[in-house]
């Protein structure tokens, strides 16, 4: 796969994902098991039927105006995966920030 450079902000948030990964390093000795336990929770809620809210990445049907694309919010886990998407009030500024990830989503979906 090619790695394209984006937008200078794009590029700072790519940046400060990395740093943030180095500041757990540290204190955990490694970051792969926060994932590995985020996926364990999702598998349990869904095996359990538990209808646990909790972020994950789920398609989109209009909250916050978008559609047809894939982003990490707040859902209901249950049965049948991502049973409810629930909308979370933001300010303008991560209005903004959801908005181009999610046009960054679909750019690079389109490209590949």
């Amino acid at each position: 796969m090619e790695i394209k450079a984006g937008s200078y902000e794009d590029l700072k948030a790519a940046k400060e994902t990395v740093e943030t990964g180095w500041q757990i390093v540290p204190g955990k000795g490694s970051t792969e098991f926060g994932v590995a336990a985020c996926g364990a929770a999702i598998t349990r809620a869904i095996l359990r039927d538990e209808k646990r809210a909790m972020p994950c990445s789920a398609l989109l049907t209009g909250q916050y105006g978008q559609e047809g694309v894939f982003a990490s919010t707040l859902c209901v886990i249950g049965r049948d995966g991502a049973e409810e998407v629930w909308q979370l009030p933001l300010n303008q500024e991560e209005e903004e920030v959801l908005v181009r990830s999610c046009e960054i989503i679909r750019r690079f979906v389109k490209e590949h």
